[in-house]
């Protein structure tokens, strides 16, 4: 994926993350961050490999078959406790002193 379309990407997810904030209030902001984290777990389940990048940099670690599930599995379980106990998770993604 091209750099741009990374940047309008992430743009769109914030401002969209953002207006949801404003609107319905934090408990649903963070409870759709739980939905986006869920179709990402859903979007790794088929694709061929996963690979592994920190802060743009490619590590040269990829998952293939099995070992997607090391990857897949966690995403899927966070992303349910997000979706299903916002208000017991919010606290632990806030900032210290955002409140």
């Amino acid at each position: 994926m091209s750099a741009s379309l990374r940047v309008i990407g992430t743009t769109c997810f914030i401002v969209m993350m953002l207006l949801i904030n404003r609107m319905f209030g934090e408990i649903e902001g963070t409870r759709f961050l739980g939905f986006s984290m869920l179709i990402v777990s859903i979007f790794f389940a088929f694709k061929n490999e996963i690979e592994l990048v920190f802060g743009g940099k490619k590590t040269g670690i990829v998952f293939t078959g099995l070992n997607k599930t090391l990857v897949i599995i966690p995403l899927f379980v966070v992303s349910l406790l997000i979706i299903f106990y916002p208000k017991e998770i919010l606290p632990f993604l806030q900032r210290p002193g955002s409140k």
